[in-house]
């Protein structure tokens, strides 16, 4: 029964990485995505990322630990490694070997794959240059080594350690290496090329404002034309009005005089008298 509750437990709890994975993969494509990178290439989430590179600081000394540390994880691969050609020779089949291992070792092929599609395929580049290019990465190839290595190295350690001391150390090595390649990796990066890049923003930033003051400029003086052109017809219908107007007062006062003038009909008995 206890088993069968944590079996549920963690199929619960993988499946809400799973989503949170899913979501951070969807709003990296297309979420705040910005030219903020030094050669202009697009980052997700770019107002967050500059946050916390401005927060975390880069520091070409962590490039070298997080590359330093990837020895713990590849010890306990290799340790995992030894035990399972052990039970392989000693078995000569492959039933012989626990089953776990065979499940570690597929865990293993299926990073392998990822970690070769996101360095071919990425959806995302890391905000900094590496050698003039901004480098893809999504996931961290270091990050995704780490976690899954020395996760799962804790986990048999956990099953396959009995000595409680030497477990305990076991795991406190290798969470500490899996913590020491996410914090150093998140820290990582060349800080000249960090201020490179930030100037080329600034710059970009600063031309693309001029750009859009001169656009305001046009269209304010368009729409002045415009306003200047409406004025003159204005004035123009109202002195056409003016002159119908005029012309209306003049056709009353002739229609009037005519009125007053008499008609040839009644001038003619007048002469004959």
């Amino acid at each position: 029964m206890h088993n069968r509750t944590t079996a549920h437990a963690s199929a619960i709890a993988a499946g809400v990485l799973l989503a949170l994975f899913a979501a951070l993969t969807v709003s990296l494509v297309f979420v705040d995505r910005q030219p903020i990178a030094g050669d202009g290439s697009l980052v997700g989430l770019a107002t967050f990322n500059l946050d916390a590179r401005a927060i975390l600081g880069q520091n070409d000394l962590m490039e070298k630990l997080s590359n330093a540390l990837l020895i713990v994880p590849a010890v306990g691969a290799l340790m995992l490694a030894i035990v399972g050609c052990k039970q392989l020779i000693h078995s000569r089949s492959r039933g012989g070997v626990d089953r776990d291992l065979w499940l570690l070792l597929g865990t293993y092929a299926a990073m392998l794959v990822l970690y070769v599609l996101f360095n071919c395929i990425s959806p995302n580049n890391r905000p900094i240059l590496e050698d003039g290019v901004c480098e893809p990465s999504f996931p961290s190839s270091h990050t995704l080594l780490a976690v899954t290595m020395c996760g799962t190295a804790m986990i048999q350690a956990v099953q396959r350690i009995r000595e409680g001391g030497l477990r305990t150390a076991a795991l406190v090595i290798c969470a500490a290496g899996m913590v020491g390649i996410v914090a150093a990796r998140a820290m990582a990066g060349d800080a000249q090329a960090i201020r490179e890049a930030s100037a080329e923003i600034a710059r970009q930033m600063q031309a693309f404002a001029q750009e859009m003051q001169k656009e305001r400029d046009s269209r304010a003086e368009a729409l002045g034309t415009a306003e200047s052109a409406g004025q003159s017809l204005a004035d123009q219908l109202d002195a056409l009005s003016e002159s119908f107007r005029r012309m209306q007062v003049a056709a009353d006062l002739l229609t009037d005089e005519m009125e007053v003038l008499p008609s040839e009909d009644a001038q003619a008995p007048a002469a004959e008298l």
